[in-house]
């Protein structure tokens, strides 16, 4: 009886141009919902961290897409330490939650956030240009533009504190990787949330 002889597709075998970049899928954007759910554990961090930022800013626009953001916070760390992704589904939303504050902040203040938005221009350009060079993945430059926009109703300054902090934790993590492990990449998402965390308790 003749055995076939084994076929060899490419698209299968990882390359140097893929290894440690975001795997990119044909999945419509909501498909994520059905990729992963929340553990018992990331209910209990992000119901702190809702709780820690509710205490530090107080009531005010920040909290509604701020809340959801806490809340997805363990999940977005832990998808994207595990599948070096960061979900549409979670993501997406948020910064709709993101804009509606800033829309509903510039009506009741009758005047365009400026501040606010010119944070999340300039940041969504800075993230793009690292991500074209193939330093970030697109799913880095989304959090990090819905981020921006979540500090931005809270402190201008924030921003480039979280941005900052985001950079030196991740650069340190990275070279001890490096050093220990020789690999080049490491997931960014979960330093953007350090940057973040750590902008809302020291400067908000």
């Amino acid at each position: 009886m003749p055995v076939a002889e084994p076929t060899f597709d490419p698209a299968l075998e990882p390359t140097a141009a893929t290894v440690g970049r975001r795997p990119s899928s044909s999945h419509p954007w909501w498909f994520g919902w059905r990729m992963w759910r929340w553990e018992r554990s990331d209910l209990i961090i992000g119901t702190a961290l809702a709780v820690l930022l509710i205490l530090v800013t107080g009531i005010g626009p920040a909290i509604v897409p701020g809340v959801p953001l806490a809340l997805a916070t363990p999940v977005l760390w832990r998808v994207d330490v595990t599948e070096l992704r960061l979900p549409n589904a979670l993501v997406l939303p948020i910064g709709a939650l993101t804009l509606a504050s800033l829309v509903a902040l510039g009506l009741a203040d009758g005047a365009v956030p400026v501040a606010p938005l010119a944070s999340m221009t300039a940041t969504f350009v800075f993230f793009l240009i690292l991500s074209i060079g193939g330093g970030m993945g697109m799913g880095d430059v989304k959090l990090a533009v819905v981020l921006a926009g979540v500090l931005a109703l809270v402190r201008i300054d924030a921003v480039l504190a979280a941005a900052i902090i985001a950079f030196v934790s991740g650069g340190v993590a990275a070279l001890v990787v490096h050093v220990r492990s020789r690999q080049r990449s490491i997931p960014f998402g979960p330093f953007l949330l350090i940057g973040f965390w750590a902008a809302i308790v020291l400067v908000a």
